[in-house]
């Protein structure tokens, strides 16, 4: 009969015993939501299993995108400066998995877009172990972002 082998790890003494110690394996989340109480209610949330940068209108997400990487871009329809769907289209073709939020799911516009674009949604307000349970699944389907190189 074979025997296996024993890996050990033996944790730096400076390792923190926190989940912050497990960050480049956490998944990256760019959440977009204007609305502040929403976007520190989404941000406490979603800390607790994901690493979240928050931006708070259409321009603040596109800096962000263009100086980090993202494994999903968690995005409100309705922003003050632009739409959610025009934050997704300035992105180009390489974009970060997508997840739209609309506090109304017939609006004729957001409609044609998460239909068109074959976008997953969900519809404001919805309770946390739905939203966490969503990401999840839509997270399972791609890989862990790599951060760009810094030159």
């Amino acid at each position: 009969m074979g025997r296996g082998q024993r890996l050990f790890w033996e944790r730096p003494k400076d390792a923190k015993e926190t989940p912050e110690a497990l960050e480049w394996i956490m998944k990256k989340i760019l959440l977009i939501e204007d609305t502040t109480i929403l976007r520190e209610l989404f941000q406490m949330f979603l800390s607790k299993e994901f690493r979240v940068v928050a931006a708070a209108t259409g321009q603040e997400a596109l800096e962000a995108l263009r100086g980090q990487t993202f494994d999903l871009v968690l995005s409100d329809f309705h922003l003050p400066d632009m739409t959610g769907a025009d934050v997704y289209y300035l992105q180009g073709d390489d974009r970060p998995a997508y997840v739209a939020l609309s506090a109304s799911d017939s609006e004729p516009e957001f409609q044609d877009w998460v239909q068109r674009e074959g976008i997953p949604y969900l519809t404001k307000p919805c309770p946390s172990a739905l939203l966490m349970g969503f990401l999840r699944e839509q997270l399972s389907k791609v890989r862990v972002c790599a951060e760009p190189a810094l030159a």
